[in-house]
């Protein structure tokens, strides 16, 4: 991987997950699936293959103290988004579900369902790094959207569905959520593996965890069924200036972030490369579904994921030549 990235991959990858939300639309239309389908692919989601995925990570990878920089850098690029996300819905006054939605998929990009995908292609030869670049991954953007992230979706879709919303009572319920225990789990699993020398440990580390990993696979997929049916007709007039912020804050502002503390905290070339790739992502799809499950804008989350994807076609080259090396 050079300092101007292939845009290639980049093509192939927006153009297959489009198709793949084109046949789901095509086969909803021809009457194979209804609106009543695609609740049940974001508990999919949501119950099932995050848990497992989330569970697979936690107890396989090594999080070694050089991830955390990189890490803290993606985490406080999104911050930085969803904070001017959130003054930006504050002051125009959105009600709670587009609020919520405009957050969601304006701080968190599609690291999982994209990043990684790209990052195998690109570093195909270093699977070495590419492990470490997942890890960083999840340290910086995945961690934070199974839990601030959820927090904040289950907060806005409480109140949208005009529920009188308690923060204490937030964290109770997402406590109780398959995600957060999964989490659980997988760290203590993960503690007792990694400190206690337990006879036949590995075999069964390797079933329970390959078992895992196999369900996690279907989490893309999964997804991209979720987003073709979650999109339904939306007026141009209501869609296109909320496009336009999360387009300002996801594909220029916290790429910005981004690079700027890149090039003054990071020296490793390809380490640059790895994080100004994650923070340029488009809106996350999981991010969209997580926002549909909880009672957010589910179309709006859609319409945003399709159309970012669609507009980084050429912000991500851009920014990858504009940058010195």
């Amino acid at each position: 991987m050079t300092g101007n990235i292939s845009f290639l991959p980049i093509l192939q990858f927006v153009t297959t997950a489009l198709l793949i939300i084109g046949l789901i639309r095509f086969f909803k239309w021809r009457g194979k699936f209804s609106d009543d389908d695609q609740p049940v692919f974001d508990k999919l989601v949501t119950e099932i293959a995050l848990p497992a995925g989330i569970f697979a990570i936690v107890t396989t990878f090594d999080f070694s103290p050089e991830t955390l920089l990189p890490a803290g850098i993606l985490f406080l690029a999104l911050i930085s988004a969803m904070v001017l996300a959130f003054l930006i819905c504050h002051i125009c006054h959105f009600r709670p579900a587009v609020t919520g939605t405009v957050i969601m998929v304006a701080g968190f990009g599609s690291t999982s369902t994209m990043g990684t995908p790209l990052l195998v292609d690109f570093f195909s030869s270093q699977p070495a790094l590419v492990e470490k670049a997942v890890t960083i991954q999840m340290l910086g953007v995945g961690f934070p959207i199974f839990t601030i992230g959820i927090l904040i979706a289950s907060y806005y879709g409480a109140r949208e569905a005009g529920m009188v919303v308690k923060v204490s009572d937030t964290l109770k319920e997402f406590m109780k959520t398959p995600v957060f225990i999964s989490f659980v789990i997988g760290i203590a699993m993960a503690f007792l593996l990694g400190y206690f020398q337990v006879p036949g440990v590995d075999i069964f580390n390797d079933i329970f965890t390959h078992f895992f990993t196999v369900i996690s696979l279907s989490l893309s997929l999964f997804v991209w069924f979720a987003i073709g049916l979650m999109l339904r007709p939306v007026k141009i007039r209501y869609f296109l200036p909320l496009f336009l912020i999360v387009v300002g804050v996801k594909l220029f502002f916290e790429p910005l972030v981004v690079s700027g503390l890149v090039i003054s905290v990071v020296s490793p070339l390809v380490v640059k490369q790895i994080l100004l790739l994650d923070g340029a992502m488009p809106s996350g799809a999981i991010a969209a579904v997580i926002a549909s499950r909880y009672g957010c804008d589910r179309s709006l989350a859609g319409w945003i994921v399709v159309g970012t994807y669609l507009v980084s076609l050429v912000t991500i080259p851009l920014l990858f030549m504009g940058l010195p090396w």
